[in-house]
């Protein structure tokens, strides 16, 4: 039976340090039929060289001389998209082996559905699974579309970004990341798929997401960033 192939899109700014591992994770999926699109926002640290060092045909590296921020990033990787699904992975992310395969299958098996998302386990510094009430906000699923958007609005994002599997052809007509987000640029993107399509939860843990004890990326919890995050 004829793979679809599968493009997974990579952003990255200074992740030296984990790059690598999340690559490998994506490279060394059961469903092997994919195009790995990476764009590095301009990183200060040997990413790049770290990226150029692994020998895979499907790497497609992109760099950007400048860091533009990372929706900006990610609308020039979803341009690179040539597969029949789209997914994402953060820098600093790990996925299950099987991650992809399961996701394909449910898609396939269930034609009503154009986006799935996993479950999420929470990882340190040293990969190591970790209490979170992250890990409970993210186990939820819902059926209908009121009801997803009624959670994001009272509740907030329950959706890992690094989960996600859709068709290319939702991405397309979802359009691009808002620029003007930075904090909420994924909160943003569900709230306008739940106003489009049934969105579908697989109840596994088949992502690993990394949380820091001094958070340097914009997730952090910083004066600056929980002020940009209230006005977003």
């Amino acid at each position: 039976m004829k793979k679809d192939l599968v493009s997974v899109l990579m952003v990255n700014y200074n992740h030296a340090d984990t790059i690598e591992k999340s690559i490998r994770s994506v490279l060394e999926q059961t469903y092997s039929k994919l195009q790995l699109i990476i764009v590095d926002d301009g990183s200060t640290d040997n990413s790049v060289e770290i990226i150029n060092s692994i020998d895979d045909p499907r790497i497609e590296l992109y760099e950007e001389k400048e860091n533009k921020q990372i929706c900006a990033v990610t609308n020039i990787g979803m341009k690179k998209v040539r597969g029949e699904y789209f997914a994402r992975i953060d820098s600093d992310d790990l996925w299950e082996k099987n991650k992809l395969e399961i996701q394909v299958e449910y898609l396939k098996n269930h034609s009503e559905q154009k986006i799935c998302f996993t479950h999420a386990a929470i990882i340190n510094e040293k990969d190591q699974i970790i209490d979170s009430e992250l890990e409970k906000l993210y186990a939820v699923n819902y059926e209908s579309q009121e009801e997803w958007l009624e959670t994001f609005f009272f509740i907030g994002n329950c959706l890992p970004m690094t989960s996600v599997l859709m068709t290319t052809k939702l991405m397309l007509e979802i359009g691009e990341f808002n620029i003007a987000y930075r904090q909420l640029h994924d909160f943003d993107y569900w709230v306008r798929v739940a106003k489009k399509c049934p969105m579908a939860v697989i109840s596994k843990k088949l992502v690993r997401m990394r949380r820091y004890d001094n958070e340097i990326n914009n997730s952090n919890t910083s004066e600056e960033n929980m002020t940009r995050t209230y006005n977003e």
